[in-house]
């Protein structure tokens, strides 16, 4: 693009649909375009690259953002950065989803950390900023219906291990992508799993899991779990992985539109839903999605039914027979599933089991 080099440009002609920079030499527009954050936005994420604590996928997403953040601050001293630069930011991506506003906050405040740990700015000024909640929804679990009718429509071996992995390990689309044969301990009956931002956890198989892979995998013991159909040894692509599952969804009539909830995430949902109404402790469920806050798992506790807070409430009136020790340890649960009942948004719950705190509290200091 000849003569915008030192230029005033308009910046929306620049940008792709995207909002993120269309294909042109980033020293041809730096001048037009580029804050005065600029050359400290390429130096964090290259660092955080470099240290492997995200992926090159992650790094494109909050390089955009923080390109974005630095056009709205513009060419003003960097020290001079506070909470109303924040605030107009937000303001400004307020018509974008919570989802993506959540993003963009999470990349933002990242680098303002990061600008103070370095002693660019005097202070974080995201600290008292609040982040964006989204709306808690319930996960839209499959009938058993539907996973039986999702089952009938799958073409082949390598269809039934996806869904198996899925459905009765729990697993993200990615983390099905990401899964080598060698994951996959057939002594100990358990999966290796590589998670968000590289968490790695332990996973269960059970026995109609193990069942699709045997079937599946034959005597393979190398190479990705999944493989492309075209040679056989290649893995196989997000894109090509989410065309799959929609298209099963939708063959079996469990899909009927685009967004409608009915996406590979939810059989995701069906295995977290199921184990959560019958295992009173969410760290389990926390454990088996990979979930690094407890507050990811407890929209799952919104499916819980009357059996379960008879449960939780029997488990905190023990025997008379029970130590001191156990009582401690009801009460430490009970405590933790009063906080995460109260931030599901279920009072009648987070109620019952206060007055089960008091109880065990006082048993204790009996």
């Amino acid at each position: 693009m000849p003569g915008v080099r030192g230029s005033l440009v308009n910046v929306s002609e620049l940008l792709a649909d995207d909002g993120s920079l269309d294909l042109l030499d980033a020293g041809t527009v730096q001048a037009a375009t580029w804050g005065s954050l600029h050359p400290y936005v390429g130096r964090y994420v290259r660092g955080r690259v470099e240290r492997r604590e995200i992926a090159p996928i992650t790094a494109d997403r909050i390089r955009i953002s923080l390109d974005a953040f630095d056009r709205s601050f513009g060419n003003r001293p960097v020290k001079n950065m506070g909470r109303a630069d924040i605030e107009r930011w937000i303001a400004a991506r307020s018509k974008n989803s919570v989802a993506t506003r959540r993003a963009e906050f999470s990349a933002i405040r990242g680098f303002t950390r990061w600008l103070q740990l370095e002693r660019i700015i005097k202070g974080d000024p995201m600290v008292s900023v609040r982040t964006p909640k989204p709306a808690r929804r319930v996960p839209r679990a499959l009938t058993h219906a539907e996973v039986e009718r999702l089952r009938a429509v799958l073409p082949d071996a390598r269809a039934r291990a996806i869904v198996a992995l899925m459905l009765g390990c729990g697993l993200r689309r990615i983390e099905v992508i990401r899964l080598q044969v060698g994951d996959w301990d057939r002594h100990a009956r358990t999966l290796q799993v590589c998670g968000k931002s590289g968490h790695e956890r332990h996973v269960p198989v059970t026995d109609d899991v193990a069942e699709a892979l045997s079937e599946y995998l034959g005597g393979a013991r190398l190479g990705p779990m999944i493989r492309s159909n075209v040679n056989g040894v290649t893995g196989v692509s997000t894109s090509l992985m989410q065309r799959l599952l929609t298209g099963w969804l939708t063959e079996a009539g469990v899909k009927h539109a685009a967004h409608d909830g009915k996406a590979g995430h939810a059989l995701r949902h069906t295995i977290a839903s199921e184990v959560a109404d019958v295992e009173p402790d969410l760290r389990v469920v926390q454990e088996l999605l990979g979930h690094a806050s407890l507050s990811s798992t407890q929209i799952y506790l919104r499916h819980a039914g009357l059996g379960r807070i008879r449960a939780a409430m029997e488990t905190a009136h023990p025997p008379d027979d029970v130590n001191v020790l156990a009582l401690d340890t009801v009460l430490r649960a009970v405590r933790e599933a009063y906080s995460v009942a109260e931030g599901a948004g279920r009072p009648e719950l987070a109620q019952s089991l206060l007055r089960a705190v008091t109880v065990a509290t006082e048993r204790v200091a009996s």
